[in-house]
């Protein structure tokens, strides 16, 4: 008799829990529920694309300049000033690549370097344009305004060049590099060599001159 009302008593709180589940309302539930109104979202707010450039825009700043007096920056021979047709210079690279700069073209204020170094097996060459001159202040070989200049002589093939050096330093991803280039009117270009220096004063060749022809 007991294991019955017991068994009653299970069923009962099953049906009371499964009616508090129940997603549908009695009758009286609806009467007392108000109808709710569907909201429609609000659109998100668009910025506007900004219109056309007005051409005018920094005309104020043109106009104040307009009354500074104009001069005119002197321009020096630059590392190609006296270039010839068919002069070449030869490097080799840190891993081993070589590259070669022929000058191909020669004009009053320009000269056309053709450019080659093997890839996969092939000769690839390119041609740039550089200026016969550069402005005073211009960093030719990119070195800076402090770089402290020293004499080397270097051996290329069988010929003793004379090179002026310029020794510097530069932050690169927060580490101090110390930079060295060694430059000579003897070669076409005048670069010779590029190199990297450790705090511990040891020097890595980046770019070396191996050979060229004047």
């Amino acid at each position: 008799m007991a294991k019955t009302w017991m068994w009653i008593a299970v069923v009962l709180a099953s049906a009371a829990l499964l009616g508090g589940c129940s997603s549908e309302p009695d009758e009286q539930d609806q009467r007392q529920t108000p109808e709710k109104k569907q909201v429609k979202p609000t659109p998100p707010k668009i910025t506007p694309l900004p219109g056309p450039v007005d051409p005018d825009a920094g005309g104020d700043l043109v106009r104040r300049m307009e009354g500074e007096t104009p001069i005119e920056v002197p321009a020096v021979p630059g590392p190609w000033a006296q270039a010839r047709v068919g002069q070449w210079v030869k490097f080799r690279g840190a891993s081993g690549i070589s590259l070669t700069r022929k000058v191909v073209k020669v004009d009053a204020d320009t000269v056309t370097l053709a450019v080659s170094t093997p890839i996969a097996g092939k000769e690839i060459t390119q041609e740039t344009v550089v200026g016969k001159l550069v402005t005073t202040g211009q960093r030719a070989h990119a070195i800076p305004a402090g770089a402290k200049w020293s004499a080397a002589t270097v051996r290329i093939g069988d010929r003793d060049v004379n090179c002026r050096v310029a020794t510097w330093q530069k932050s690169v991803g927060g580490e101090v590099r110390g930079l060295r280039m060694y430059l000579s009117s003897e070669v076409p270009g005048e670069m010779v060599r590029s190199a990297e220096v450790d705090p511990q004063g040891k020097m890595k060749i980046v770019w070396e001159l191996v050979d060229f022809g004047i």
